[in-house]
């Protein structure tokens, strides 16, 4: 079995759907709130557990009862969480969320993610060590961020790197990482040019996710399309973040690049089947892809 460790955030969403988003200055009525488990390291830990792999989430929360329903719904996935820390200095991390069939916006609150730093990777270094594949994004702080590749660097780990939410990104660290995953608009965001000339300066390694577009990446030869799946949309968060978790497991069982990405864009159509951001359970994972 793989070992997948993800350092990243661990949020509780605040969910509000809608029939169409509101523009700025509207007010619109709802009368759906959930708060659910969220996060993009704890929903790629979660979708990479239902998939198969080994997976341990390292984070923190605080001592709230929102950290109580993130620590529960990791354990009822099966993802270890016995390396994530509580603390008592910030309140577990939140994201508000407000969905709609075509699309949805976030406003998140880190909270204790922003208390991850290097001191903590060092806690967690012997399980960097033991990991095949740690998977990494932008919801903790950067500086974090850089250190914890450095260390995998070392350890001779490879490295997924979600740069989500979009930031300026040291050109050395995408060098240093084996996949980049961004969205469309967080790669324009980063390399402020076209996708099609990011990509082919990166021949298989970045890979663009793009929703309804499927995915796309340069295979040295030429820029690659797998389409997406079509589905019945009912809620577009987490789908990234499925994505991401899916192509981890893809690519450390052996399938080739474009296989990888293949699953991963039929994976994350299945999030969108169901509301919330952490997706369908692993039986209907096994029975659509």
């Amino acid at each position: 079995m793989n070992n997948i460790l993800v350092i990243g955030s661990l949020n509780a969403d605040l969910m509000v759907q809608v029939d169409e988003l509101p523009v700025p200055g509207e007010t619109v009525s709802s009368n759906s709130f959930e708060v659910l488990p969220g996060g993009k390291g704890m929903n790629q830990a979660i979708c990479a557990a239902k998939l198969g792999a080994n997976v341990t989430m390292a984070g923190l929360v605080g001592t709230d009862e929102y950290a109580r329903i993130l620590l529960e719904a990791l354990q009822q996935s099966q993802v270890n969480s016995e390396h994530i820390r509580i603390v008592s200095e910030a309140p577990t991390g939140i994201a508000i969320v407000t969905t709609s069939p075509k699309d949805n916006n976030i406003v998140v609150v880190p909270g204790a993610n922003a208390l991850v730093d290097s001191t903590y990777i060092d806690s967690i270094r012997h399980v960097i060590k033991q990991s095949d594949m740690v998977i990494l994004q932008l919801e903790i702080p950067l500086d974090t961020v850089y250190y914890a590749i450095d260390v995998c660097k070392e350890e001779g780990v490879s490295v997924l790197l979600n740069p989500a939410p979009a930031q300026n990104i040291n050109p050395d660290y995408i060098e240093k990482v084996s996949y980049l995953i961004p969205n469309e608009t967080e790669l324009v965001s980063i390399f402020k040019e076209d996708y099609k000339t990011t990509l082919a300066k990166y021949p298989n390694k970045i890979i663009m996710s793009a929703g309804e577009h499927g995915a796309y990446y340069h295979d040295g030869n030429n820029i690659v399309n797998l389409e997406a799946r079509k589905i019945q949309v009912v809620d577009t968060t987490g789908a990234g973040d499925a994505f991401n978790g899916a192509f981890a497991v893809a690519i450390l069982q052996g399938k080739e690049l474009k296989d990888a990405v293949d699953y991963a864009n039929g994976i994350a159509a299945i999030t969108t089947t169901v509301k919330g951001a952490q997706g369908a359970d692993a039986d209907r994972y096994k029975e659509n892809v």
